[in-house]
Parts: C-alpha cells; structure tokens; sequence
C-alpha cells in the first residue's frame, strides 16, 4: 500500500495517521465514520482521497458492502488520483462486487493482482473462486479455489472443500472427466474431490482398477485436504472418524451458514493430536479443555433449502458419516431428519429453534437453545432471586410474542405477577418517553426479549428515566430506582459493553452464547477462533463448535458406530460451550444452558457466564 501525502494540514494528517493505525491493530473496530469525518473537516486537503479509502474499507469489514460500494465509486471518481491508490480502490470493487453478487464485474475488476498481502491475496481468490462458480466458468472456478488452499486459513478449509465439492456434484459426468484431466498438478482439493467422484463412478461400473489408480494419484492431495480415506467410509455403521455436515452456504441463510461453519471447522482442526478418553459424562479429557481430538469433516451445501438439505443427508449418509451436523432451518431438519432416519444416521440440528416446533423426528438431537426456553430460564432465576413483580417490553413481531408468552406463563405459574406489558415497533430507537412513563409503576424486574443493539437503546433510556439496572438484593442506589433486568440479548458481544456496561451492572442475559474471556472454556474456544479467522466467534459458531463436541465425545468415549453415537446422544452429558450439554426423550436441550450478567471488575465492564 502507497504511503499517504506528507503534506496539507498537519492535524489532519495525524489524525488519518491515528485511525489508520487503529484500523490495522484493531479489527473489531467500526472506524467508517472517523474516516468520513476527517474527509468532511478538512473537504480540501489531499488527505481526503485516502480518508475515504480507508472509509470503505471499514465498511467493507464491516460487511456494509453496499456503503462501500458507494464511498469507492466516489472515490474513484475523484480527477488526478495517485495511480498507485486508484489500483487498491479498483481491488476494493472487485471484492465489494463479488460480496455483492455482481460476479462479471468481480472478475473484470479483480483481474491484477495488487493485494498487499496473503490475507487481502486469499480474499481476491475467495472472491474470484465464487464469482466464476456463479458464472459457470468451470475450471476458472477450481483454478482459483486450488489457487485460494494455498492462503486459506486452516480452520477455513471446510468451508472451502464443500464449496469445491458442490462444483464437483453438479458437473455433468464428461466434464468432470475432462476437468480432472486437465488439471497440471494433482494436488488440491478439487483434484482430491473430482477423483472421488470418478473413481466412485469407476467402481460402480466394474472399473476397481481404474478407481484404485484414482485414489492413488491423488492420496497426498486428500491428506493435504484434511478428507477422510475413501476406502475406510461408506459402511452402513458409519466411519467413527468422519462427521458430516449439512450446512447453507449458498442462497439466502449463507451468512449463518459460513458462521456455524467456523465453529465446525474449529472442532475438527489439528489444534491437539493427544488421544484421550472421557469417563461418566463423555467430556474429553480435561487437560484438552474441551477440545475433541482431531477427525475428518465431510461438508454438503444445503444451498437454503429443504430439498437440497435431505439431498445432501443422503449423500452424507452414504459417504459414510459415523452423525451429521445441521441443518439451519425448522424445514429442511424435518425433511433431512427422515432421510437421515432411514440410514439411522444421528443427526444434531442447528436450528434456533432448538426443535420448539413440536414436531420430534427419531434420531435428531438439536443443540441450540431456543429463546422460549431461554425465556422461561430468566423467569425461573428471577423468582428464585425473590422477585414478583414483573414488566414485559416486547417488540410487536413473532419473536418477542412468543417469548414474552412464555416468560409471562412461567412467572405466573412460579407465583409471581406481570405488573405491566408493552410492545414496541421493531423500528423504533427512542425510549425515553415509554420508560418515564412506567417509571412510577409498582414493578421491580424488566424483561426485554430482543438484541444486544436494541438493549443498548432502552437501558439508556432507563437511566434517563432513573431507573437503574441493579444487582438482585439491591435496596437503594444514588438518584433513582433500582431495578433488576433480564434480557435475551441476542447477539450479545463486547461492543455492547463499551457504551451500555455503565447502564447494565446486574443485568442477567440469556444470549445462548457469549465469549467470556474469565471462562477458561470459552477462553480457549475464542483464542483458537480468532487466530483462526481473525475474527470474534459468535453463537452459531458455538452451537456449531458443541454440535461436533458432543458427538466427538461420543466417539472418543468409545462410540464406534452410528447406532452407539446416536445411544450416547440419547443418554450423556458433555461440559460444551453453551452449557452442560444434554437432550431429552424429544431429542431438544433438557439442560438451562447458561445464563450471563454484566459486572464490573478491575474498572471494567464485563459479561461473565454463570456455570
């Protein structure tokens, strides 16, 4: 990357140099408006151009892709750019271009290479990879995806072979031949996975020979790939060694898809070889910290959708997965749950959900939490705490119907009243007015089922109105009332501590999942994450991560086919990310999971899980 002028107004220029500088050491941060605002503030020095740059950058990792594609577009308009950063902004539109699903563009924009390093190198054949997929370039498409192995981060892999796989699956049977054919050095992925594909055909037709020499040449490539060894899956006990996965990472849930994908990828790495066994309640050794040792994972798209979701539970099944881990939505779990059933293949849903539909399919244990039962989990805790008297702000959506319903019954079956109820638009950011006006009520407990990001909002507004989020137990705080809060807090992370922590001491969160760094599990879990993908883990990533968990503990506890994974299932207990881990008759969490309050300790906000 070409320096910045030297010249123009210094303070301007110290100021770009000081965000810049926290941009590249801190990427949690959102700087995009620190950005604008030094171009806005000085709209003529030559600091402008690279201000905004760097602007659409945090955008961009901000994933506010249409924001970035704009402040480019801008940018690159601007008469006399520097050469040098016109080429980084033309890089930056092709990638915004491929995220944004304009896949010509993308590869037209993204045709030199000037990516500064492997990271922005392995995003330019991420994108390129995607883009020719989409376009239906074959083999430029398994070109980039070799080209991209080679940058991808270890536990990014996964995703990486299933995206090479689903190519793979769709090519018609002569271009397949005539692709592997094609390839200069068998060593990838997609040579990995076009020679299991013929040589899978080979045998079916009489060829075992030509499958051997198949799997032969490219042995070395499915090692470097992490992929099982063909000739040890396929049995109807299933491979103790491969888990499946059946999991979105095209159409519309792609985003959640990728996120559970991580967690996924994480449990199946190369981060502890050390065997080891559990004992009463299958938790890996604990000198591995929950950490399952090693296996191979086998990962299908789903594509979004119910049919593509049992589509790929069959071929999982018959690939020889020992359990699956997936699908998303209550749909394609119901439709993937019965093809699974008839292979008596274990399968751990990751719906959110949790399985709360009512409809129960044999065989299909689902690891997410979901936010009824969470609901009802706060009330029990508030009543146990020697509250009664309750207030309910909803938003007026499914959602916080169903669960402020629960959490309503639950209180009141336990003894306790709901003084008031409130609903909100789900639009709406102002607060002040609806909380001066219940201020005076006689309610001691708030429950607020809705994000972090909205929770942000309203417990400002309770200060506002002096109402002051308490510990339980609390009988008087300075300048107003205290009051105990319990939330759902989706989505929960550590920027909601930066502006709201003040607000919120006391405050007890059912997130399903948060990644509390005093938690020696959690701790663990999100070092390995983020030296992973350099990035924070968030609770599908470690629904995800607890899914693979409960099953490798199976396996490692002595489980060595699907019918004793799918027994072990039925009947233990894992210590996992999101709790003590286990399932009922139905198949859904009979366990609490953990609940999180926010303290402050060493003059720091923090969350921290109640275990």
């Amino acid at each position: 990357m070409p320096e910045p002028p030297t010249s123009g107004d210094p303070t301007a220029r110290t100021r770009f140099g000081d965000a810049r500088a926290l941009f590249e050491r801190d990427d949690t941060r959102d700087l995009t408006e620190e950005f604008e605002s030094i171009a806005r503030e000085y709209p003529d020095d030559p600091i402008v151009p690279w201000a905004r740059f760097y602007a659409a950058r945090s955008a961009f990792r901000a994933e506010a892709y249409e924001e970035a594609a704009r402040t480019l577009d801008e940018v690159a308009a601007i008469a006399g750019l520097e050469p040098a950063l016109r080429e980084h902004v033309v890089f930056y539109q092709g990638l915004t271009a491929g995220y944004l699903g304009r896949h010509a563009d993308a590869v037209q924009l993204l045709a030199n290479d000037v990516a500064i390093d492997d990271e922005e190198r392995g995003e330019r054949l991420a994108v390129l990879a995607e883009a020719h997929g989409a376009l239906g370039n074959v083999g430029e498409a398994m070109a980039s995806y070799e080209a991209w192995f080679a940058f991808a981060r270890p536990a990014e892999r996964a995703y990486l072979v299933a995206r090479v796989r689903r190519l793979v699956d769709e090519l018609p049977a002569e271009t397949a031949l005539a692709t592997y054919s094609q390839l200069e050095e068998k060593t990838g992925p997609g040579a990995a996975l076009l020679a299991e594909r013929l040589a899978r055909e080979a045998a079916e037709a009489g060829d075992l020979d030509r499958a051997a020499v198949l799997r032969a040449e490219t042995a070395s490539a499915r090692r470097a790939a992490g992929l099982a060894d063909v000739t040890s899956v396929g049995s109807d006990e299933g491979n103790p060694r491969l888990v499946g996965a059946a999991l979105p990472l095209s159409g519309r849930r792609t985003r959640p898809g990728k996120a559970a994908l991580r967690g996924l990828g994480l449990a199946a790495g190369t981060f502890d070889a050390s065997a080891g066994r559990g004992v009463d309640t299958f938790e890996p050794a604990a000198a591995r910290g929950g950490v399952p040792v090693p296996f191979d994972v086998s990962v299908r798209d789903s594509a979004s959708q119910s049919s593509a979701a049992s589509l790929a539970l069959e071929r999982l099944a018959r690939e020889g997965a020992v359990a699956v881990v997936g699908p998303m939505s209550p749909g394609s779990v119901r439709g993937a749950g019965a093809v699974a059933a008839r292979y008596g293949l274990p399968m751990v849903a990751l719906d959110a959900t949790g399985g709360g539909d009512g409809r129960a399919v044999s065989g299909v244990f689902h690891i997410a939490i979901s936010p009824v039962e969470r609901a009802r989990r706060l009330a029990r805790h508030a009543i146990e705490a020697g509250r009664r008297r309750f207030f309910i702000l909803s938003p007026n959506i499914d959602y916080g119907r169903t669960t402020s319903a629960a959490f309503a019954a639950e209180v009141e079956a336990l003894g306790g009243t709901v003084v008031i109820q409130k609903s909100y638009d789900a639009r709406t950011t102002a607060f002040t007015a609806l909380m001066e006006e219940v201020a005076g009520k006689p309610w001691d407990t708030m429950f607020v089922p809705d994000t972090a990001r909205r929770l942000e909002l309203i417990v400002a507004a309770m200060a506002a109105a002096n109402l002051m989020v308490s510990p339980a137990g609390t009988r008087k705080v300075k300048n107003g009332r205290p009051v105990m809060l319990l939330s759902t807090a989706e989505a929960v992370d550590r920027r909601y501590l930066r502006g709201s922590g003040r607000y919120s001491v006391g405050a007890v969160f059912a997130p399903g999942f948060y990644a509390d760094l005093q938690d020696p599990r959690t701790a663990e879990f999100r070092s390995r994450f983020v030296a992973s993908y350099g990035e924070e883990p968030t609770y599908l990533a470690a629904y995800a991560y607890d899914a693979a968990l409960v099953v490798r503990s199976a396996v490692e506890a002595g489980a060595a086919s699907r019918a004793q994974v799918r027994a072990a299932l039925g009947t233990a207990t894992v210590q996992g990310l999101t709790g003590a881990i286990r399932f009922d008759g139905t198949g859904r969490r009979a366990d609490d999971g953990l609940l999180y309050v926010v303290g402050r300790s060493g003059g720091e906000y923090r969350i921290r899980a109640q275990r």
